[in-house]
């Protein structure tokens, strides 16, 4: 991507993410923010503060009286920026997988006066569902990617076809007229008309909802192709054209986010248990190898994806697992990502149980590769009036 573009692209990312992102949500996932008159006020966590100093404001702005002047003020992009020493590409791409596309993009007039769902209706989803099932045909699994499959500790082809796992190269000939309309809405994607492909080569993992229909990919980005970042995420939005036709996001910086949901042996069944990891790979090893569906989240902060996701069930699971990587030394924003999301999860459906899958993180950070090298792992699940007991897995 040329600079002037990759320029406009990282604009565009930021007025979604400030337009989509609550900044009084996002600081007290870190902060205990009181209400004091029309802003909120705390202690700063970006220095040693004694009194509080910050202030949080539901315009969208924050000050604190006790930082610097360099950066003592901003937007929900300058806080993440601050607090997490993110570039803006990174904090504004954090914000809208937590909070979502902005409002006046998760739908039409049309479906704001029918429905206050923000997800594409069924017509829509069978639209894609079809588009994607015409690009499927034509691809294959290139060797590289089966050698990281078998890597991974999915050995069986068989597997790979349930799942279906296939491999885009690094050109393509008509690659755009074949992919058709949904290819504006690919974050990283070309949109060039020339009849190429100018995405990244690699392994390309289909994300499919509760219901099995693919409504999305990622795209597991090889090492050699020295792109930036090492995965593409591609998910088609409800609703991608403006009234008189064109493209309204043309570089696809705000793409629908949505999680995967993995199915043993690929096909849909009723969830008694679910198991909610990071990514639709580590969601499709799991679930091969514990024989339960698992949820796989684009990302720790985007736990509300696989939430979204238990709506669509017609009965929801009795139990649902969390296993996020077991970061060395445990990661803070995972921790607090698992709380939050455990906490909605619990005033969503208030029977279900929920517990953790622990194991040693020294020894193995996700749960795939626990279950592959054969880490032993346990659950905790707390009880009332008990500390979190484990259970041999």
């Amino acid at each position: 991507m040329m600079p002037a573009a990759r320029r406009q692209r990282t604009i565009q990312l930021c007025q979604a993410a400030k337009a989509s992102g609550d900044l009084v949500r996002e600081v007290s996932n870190t902060v205990k923010l009181k209400r004091v008159g029309q802003g909120f006020n705390g202690l700063c966590p970006l220095h040693a503060d004694k009194f509080p100093s910050l202030w949080v404001y539901p315009d969208g702005h924050w000050h604190c009286y006790g930082c610097p002047p360099t950066h003592n003020h901003g937007s929900i992009l300058d806080w993440r920026q601050a607090l997490y020493g993110e570039t803006l590409t990174e904090a504004a791409t954090a914000i809208l997988q937590q909070f979502g596309p902005p409002p006046e993009y998760r739908q039409t007039p049309a479906s704001v006066r029918a429905s206050r769902s923000s997800d594409p209706d069924d017509g829509t989803l069978r639209h894609w569902q079809q588009v994607y099932q015409q690009v499927w045909i034509q691809l294959t699994l290139d060797a590289p990617d089966q050698a990281e499959l078998q890597r991974r500790g999915l050995m069986d082809p068989v597997a790979w076809r349930r799942h279906g796992l296939v491999s885009v190269p690094n050109t393509r000939r008509d690659w755009s007229s074949r992919i058709g309309e949904s290819v504006a809405c690919v974050p990283g994607f070309s949109t060039r008309e020339d009849g190429l492909w100018h995405g990244p080569a690699g392994l390309v993992i289909p994300v499919r909802l509760p219901d099995g229909r693919m409504a999305g990919a990622q795209i597991r980005v090889r090492e050699d192709q020295r792109q930036t970042g090492k995965y593409v995420w591609w998910s088609t939005p409800p609703e991608a054209r403006q009234e008189d036709g064109t493209w309204r996001y043309p570089d696809g910086a705000k793409a629908w986010v949505i999680a995967h949901w993995a199915w043993p042996g690929g096909q849909p069944d009723r969830a008694e248990e679910v198991v909610v990891t990071e990514g639709p790979l580590k969601a499709i090893v799991i679930a091969e190898q514990l024989g339960v569906p698992v949820i796989g989240v684009p990302g720790v902060q985007a736990w509300m994806t696989a939430l979204h996701g238990m709506h669509r069930l017609s009965t929801p699971p009795t139990r649902v697992l969390w296993a996020f990587d077991q970061d060395q030394p445990p990661n803070p924003a995972v921790q607090q990502a698992q709380k939050d999301g455990g906490d909605a999860f619990q005033h969503a459906f208030p029977a279900l149980r929920q517990a953790l899958m622990v194991w040693d993180g020294h020894a193995a950070k996700g749960l795939d590769d626990a279950l592959v090298q054969g880490v032993p792992w346990q659950i905790h699940e707390p009880k009332k009036g008990d500390a979190a007991r484990g259970l041999s897995g």
